[in-house]
């Protein structure tokens, strides 16, 4: 450092004094730059800006999210504190930043021309104050803010329980979020109006602060069978509302490609087989499905309950003329034709119907 030794070389320092200056410039440096901390503390993890100003390389906005831990907060503000007490020109900088946080309206200011502010600065005034931001008396943060879990509730608009739920554990499934957020909307004003809502839905519950999100324009969205706007006064089945909703969503997804990639997070195929005891042949029938239903009573968890889901059940008596079995031998190719035509007249002779191509 030039100075230091200029300084040592002024005074003819003792190499003692020496060593004790350059000391005392080393430890000031750092308290300078440690100093400089305060503000980008303040800046970063307080109150920083909620999006930035950059292009991200996708051209997508870059949220910033302050911490909202009460206790972390504090910490923090009293970190910053540490660090800038001592430094008369960044203690002034990070007064500087507070300030700026709440427009302020100084009544006394004076104009270009030395006189008070026009009427128009002084209509801006709040009856409480200059501050253009009052808080209400007796201000509870933490009804208003982000919970310090992270995550942001949905408000109930009457009986809408069953839909906050679902649209909760979706939002949950973070490969099926990012799929619905890149989701092309071409018009999202009409045709596209549930996907666009749903994007816009699934966007605050990821980036807003606040305790919570109103989800009265997607549920607008949303039509039923009969083309009309669901009511939110009337709790709907979860499992009907869930079918509609993603008939809804499939016929809003313009692409082929990306429909085949929708059905695939919440779909598949079951496997319906029948197997003799006499011998191994076995028939199977495929079934699309969207979501099954599980039996709970007795389980102690969803393993319990899925694999009560597809064990095995032995057929006799009045089970072995049952629709789904004849339906699913009639189908299997492998099945011999005269068994097959003996199962077609025990349909017909009990009013059962059959199509002509499982025969053959």
């Amino acid at each position: 450092m030039p100075e230091c030794g200029n300084l040592c070389e002024s005074l003819e320092a003792t190499p003692f004094m020496r060593v004790r200056i350059i000391s005392l410039t080393y430890h000031q440096a750092i308290a300078n730059i440690y100093s400089t901390l305060g503000a980008e503390l303040l800046r970063t993890h307080l109150f920083p800006d909620l999006s930035s100003d950059d292009q991200h390389p996708n051209h997508a906005i870059v949220p910033r999210t302050p911490l909202l831990s009460t206790t972390t907060r504090h910490t923090i503000a009293e970190t910053i504190l540490f660090l800038v007490k001592d430094d008369e020109k960044e203690y002034k900088r990070v007064l500087s930043l507070l300030s700026s946080l709440v427009p302020y309206i100084n009544p006394y200011l004076h104009g270009e021309e030395g006189n008070l502010f026009s009427a128009n600065h002084q209509n801006m005034l709040t009856p409480t104050g200059p501050y253009m931001y009052e808080l209400p008396f007796l201000f509870e943060r933490s009804r208003y803010v982000r919970s310090q879990t992270g995550y942001v509730g949905l408000r109930n608009l009457s009986n809408t329980c069953y839909l906050n739920s679902l649209f909760t554990q979706l939002f949950m499934n973070v490969p099926f979020r990012n799929f619905m957020l890149r989701a092309n909307v071409a018009d999202g004003g009409a045709s596209q109006k549930l996907l666009q809502e749903t994007q816009q839905l699934f966007s605050f519950m990821q980036n807003s602060l606040r305790r919570f999100v109103d989800p009265a324009n997607l549920a607008a969205s949303i039509r039923t069978y009969e083309d009309t706007n669901i009511d939110v006064s009337i709790q709907m089945d979860v499992d009907e509302f869930y079918n509609l909703l993603f008939d809804r969503w499939e016929g809003q997804i313009l692409a082929p490609e990306l429909k085949k990639e929708f059905r695939a997070f919440y779909g598949g195929q079951l496997v319906q087989q029948v197997k003799s005891k006499e011998c191994s042949h076995i028939s199977e029938r495929l079934e699309p499905f969207s979501a099954i239903q599980c039996d709970i009573k007795g389980k102690t968890c969803l393993q319990e309950s899925l694999q009560a889901y597809v064990d095995g059940e032995i057929m006799e008596g009045s089970k072995l003329l049952s629709q789904p079995l004849l339906e699913s031998l009639l189908m299997d190719q492998t099945t011999n034709i005269n068994v097959r035509l003996v199962i077609a007249t025990l349909m017909q002779s009990n009013g059962r119907s059959f199509r002509s191509h499982y025969l053959f």
